[in-house]
């Protein structure tokens, strides 16, 4: 029978390695333990994978691109309707209104832990 191969990346994420750092640094063990522990931890961090989502800036900045190009294209779609008389569709308004929810969303710093 072979033996079972186990990928580390796939068993621990970043955020679980940073909140045990948290809780070690917190608990009350003698110094030597927390130090041993926290090394195996940093040790640890190096072998988890983390998304292209959080290492690639071009993703990010991407999306804003988009949003912010949808959010302009709405605002001159709606400039132009009322400027030829008409009553821009409430379909543009939710696009435009969506779009700046989603960059007020993704711009928004996150609370860590």
């Amino acid at each position: 029978m072979k033996p079972q191969s186990f990928d580390i990346t796939r068993a621990v994420n970043s955020d679980q390695i940073n909140k045990a750092m948290i809780d070690i640094e917190a608990a009350s063990l003698p110094e030597e333990k927390k130090t041993i522990i926290m090394n195996g931890l940093e040790e640890l961090s190096h072998y988890t994978k983390q998304s292209p989502l959080e290492t690639d800036e071009w993703v990010f900045r991407g999306v804003i691109a988009f949003l912010g190009i949808a959010v302009i294209a709405t605002i001159a779609g709606a400039l132009i309707l009322v400027g030829l008389g008409k009553t821009p569709p409430e379909g543009i308004i939710a696009i435009g209104s969506a779009a700046v929810g989603a960059m007020a969303g993704i711009l928004t710093p996150r609370k860590i832990g």
